[in-house]
């Protein structure tokens, strides 16, 4: 019924510094590469030099103007972090953050959103020739898809993009863009001991979290409910997975191997009391305990879950702490947002607090801070979407003549893991980014 709607390639200016020397500036069909911005003396003594290289590239016939400095005494190699943007038109799925998911093939990300003219949008962005797709799935409004977070979306093998919201799944063929919306059925809502908002949000059960099993099979994470629904699309019905008494759903994940895990929040009490709910392929149910649950995601064998604190979760219900971050910097994961993820080389990526930088985390290991690039703030600009982010380093600095400039860290709106790379959605502006060397 929809159509492909649209692709594009990038396009867009670049530039690398290094310490104070112009290494190179490029206006045209290639990303935008650098060295990222360490917090040291050699990156604030580059400040002149990353404002001048600024004010050359607002002429480069770019939208956006995209900066970033490499310490001249920084090694190089595969053990140096790299950022590398690319210009795409789509808006920033809503959330804290946004979600996005890899794609089966490892070749692209994928998220959903709603844009200003309230048409809802599957978007994929190859990471392979860096160009982006889009597929309409209906009105916002019209067909059910309006949505105050869009969290709910997962791939399959096949091609075909599951993408929950409200009561509603939408299932989109990309090979043919034919969409179908199917109604959810209502499952047995909690019993709160306390109102938990106005009248009209009593029988409100959002989709929060949607995976896809290698046998086809859809679940479903629905707020504020005792079971959760699980569709099989061949039989086109649902059934009921029924949760330990008192928790409520957050995400969910399946493994390679078919095992689902269900990320639980407590009924009462601290996040810690959290738990993951493990059905194996045969439909055997292991419960995992003493764990923070916000989000649940697949990684390799295990699973990752957290919402502060990070926990490794094994198919037969054993659990272990997950890598530390830096103290003050770690995200609160909101249910099933994916604020960190889980790299091929055992490392996790996280959101630091802020928006405006990443963690670098591995069992054993110390915690690695990356900031990330630094722009120009754009003019006028205020709020959340492109406003000046909060977070560490310079909010402003004087340019070599008598005009000041300040300088806005770019902020994380969404983000996956593919390999050992992350890829992110600047809030704001049209750009994603690849951070690489992790």
């Amino acid at each position: 019924m929809q159509g492909l709607d649209d692709q594009e390639s990038p396009s867009q200016a670049s530039v690398v510094l290094g310490g104070s020397s112009f290494h190179r500036l490029i206006c045209g069909y290639s990303g935008h590469e650098s060295g990222v911005v360490r917090k040291s003396a050699a990156w604030r003594r580059s400040g002149v030099t990353l404002l001048a290289a600024a004010t050359l590239l607002d002429g480069c016939g770019s939208g956006s103007v995209h900066v970033a400095t490499r310490s001249s005494g920084e090694a190089t190699g595969p053990s140096s972090t790299t950022l590398k943007s690319f210009a795409v038109t789509s808006p920033v799925p809503a959330g804290q953050p946004g979600k996005m998911v890899a794609g089966p093939s490892g070749d692209a990300v994928w998220w959903w959103a709603v844009g200003e003219d309230r048409q809802a949008r599957v978007y994929r962005f190859s990471t392979a020739d860096h160009r982006l797709a889009s597929w309409r799935l209906g009105d916002a409004e019209v067909d059910g898809l309006e949505s105050g977070i869009q969290y709910g979306i997962a791939v399959a093998p096949s091609g075909v993009v599951w993408v929950g919201t409200n009561l509603k799944l939408a299932r989109l063929d990309t090979a043919t863009g034919a969409v179908r919306v199917i109604d959810v059925p209502v499952m047995a809502p909690q019993q709160p001991s306390q109102p938990q908002g106005p009248p009209q949000t009593a029988n409100l059960h959002p989709i929060a979290g949607v995976a896809v099993g290698e046998g086809g099979q859809v679940a479903l994470a629905t707020a504020g409910s005792t079971a959760i629904p699980i569709y099989d699309p061949a039989s086109n019905s649902f059934r009921r997975l029924v949760l330990p008494s008192g928790f409520g759903a957050t995400d969910v994940a399946y493994l390679a191997d078919g095992t689902l895990a269900v990320g639980l929040e407590p009924p009462t009490g601290p996040q810690e009391n959290g738990a993951v709910l493990l059905v194996d392929p045969s439909g055997r149910t292991k419960l995992a305990t003493g764990v923070e649950a916000g989000f649940v995601m697949p990684a390799g064998d295990r699973f990752l879950a957290g919402q502060v604190g990070l926990y490794w979760v094994y198919p037969d219900g054993a659990t272990k702490p997950g890598p530390t971050a830096i103290p003050g910097q770690q995200w609160i994961a909101y249910a099933s947002s994916h604020p960190a993820w889980p790299l091929l080389n055992g490392h996790v990526a996280e959101v630091a607090r802020g928006y405006d930088g990443l963690t670098d985390m591995a069992n054993g290991q110390p915690a690695r801070s990356i900031t990330l690039a630094l722009r120009p703030c754009p003019t006028g600009a205020g709020g959340v979407s492109g406003g000046i982010p909060i977070g560490p380093g310079p909010t402003a600095s004087t340019m070599p003549t008598t005009t000041t400039t300040q300088i806005c860290h770019t902020r994380i709106g969404a983000l996956a893991a593919l390999g050992n790379a992350i890829w992110y959605l600047e809030d704001g502006q049209p750009l994603i980014w690849r951070v690489g060397g992790l």
